[in-house]
């Protein structure tokens, strides 16, 4: 066991139904369901079995697999693990000591048979509507991916689903969804939403001090494989003077401030942009207030902290489930205090 940092962030689930075309009012289904549902179907089950679909080519992220789910105390701690990019049975690795333009590239074998990626967390507590992301040495919390996971396993798992004998073209069908055994299937949509909890209190002051914002402040982190950033990060070197030989980072951290007088709508969509976009810890928005020398984030508006938790890992890579669950109800008081009431 060892004390170590853990990066907690809550959110709030705004759905977890099933819901006719058209309708906010859900049928059935409920946050507790979809646990045991997941637990149960977990069970016995090989790691790549736990995949719920395939990812498109336009999303950056890879599959999400299932690597764990506890349950203590009326809270549920799952474990995902998120698979990186590969290339033909190797994870590439860039030596951080090379020359822009010259960079020297390390193919890194992967075992056969294993999936290479990261462990994520996520505790929930079904009475209250809310989980949280909780990140170790990581900078991403992966919970785009979790959000997707588990609406797709509503989709095509689970008590509410129907499923027919398997065809050619479908190993088994989808055929409806029902409330109870014995109802006639019917058509729905099953939906996990989920947004950020915040305090109200720092977008308020954002917008009662909208005449004296004076500049939009930006934190971006930059993915070099993505056309559009490789670009801007050697556009930035030139207007640097340093096209000389530098040290390339894999994904470097960028900062920078626009003059800016913004509208309610504008400081609306900061907070919006920040919420649907960012993954990293670095990523932000902020703004200059004259006359006053900090910097107001938007990440300061939202329900997260910094603890320090006794856990044990298993590996280097991933912490041991049970530990973590222990971990965090023991300061679940401590926890929840960043929750707003």
């Amino acid at each position: 066991m060892s004390i170590e940092k853990a990066h907690v962030s809550f959110y709030k689930i705004t759905q977890c139904a099933y819901f006719a075309r058209g309708d906010e009012t859900s049928l059935f289904g409920s946050v507790q369901e979809v646990l045991e549902d997941l637990q149960a179907w977990s069970a016995g089950k090989k790691l790549i079995e736990t995949k719920v679909s395939e990812v498109i080519e336009s999303d950056s992220s890879g599959n999400t697999f299932l690597l764990d789910i506890e349950t203590k105390q009326g809270t549920w701690l799952i474990t995902t693990w998120n698979e990186t990019a590969s290339t033909d049975g190797q994870v590439a690795s860039v030596q951080g000591e090379s020359n822009v333009g010259e960079a020297e590239i390390h193919m890194n074998g992967i075992a056969e048979g294993s999936i290479p990626g990261y462990a994520t967390y996520f505790w929930v507590i079904p009475t209250r509507n809310i989980f949280a992301s909780i990140r170790f040495q990581h900078p991403y919390t992966a919970q785009k991916p979790f959000r997707a996971y588990v609406n797709k396993f509503m989709e095509c798992h689970g008590r509410h689903v129907v499923v027919g004998d398997p065809e050619p073209e479908s190993d088994y069908p989808i055929l409806g969804y029902i409330n109870a055994t014995g109802d006639d299937p019917r058509h729905a949509y099953a939906r996990f939403r989920t947004e950020l909890l915040r305090n109200p209190g720092q977008k308020q002051f954002m917008l009662d001090n909208l005449h004296r914002i004076t500049k939009i402040v930006r934190k971006e982190t930059l993915n070099l494989s993505e056309s559009e950033h490789l670009s801007l990060w050697q556009k930035l070197l030139r207007q640097a003077n340093l096209s000389a030989p530098q040290a390339l980072p894999i994904e470097p951290h960028i900062s920078y401030d626009i003059p800016f007088h913004p509208t309610v709508e504008d400081i609306n969509n900061l907070f919006l942009s920040w919420e649907e976009n960012t993954e990293s810890a670095w990523d932000d928005f902020g703004v200059r207030i004259s006359g006053d020398q900090n910097i107001h984030w938007v990440s300061h508006t939202f329900a997260r902290k910094e603890f320090e938790l006794n856990i044990e890992r298993d590996n280097p890579e991933v912490v041991n489930s049970e530990s973590l669950i222990d971990a965090v109800l023991n300061n679940k008081n401590h926890i929840l205090a960043v929750v707003p009431s």
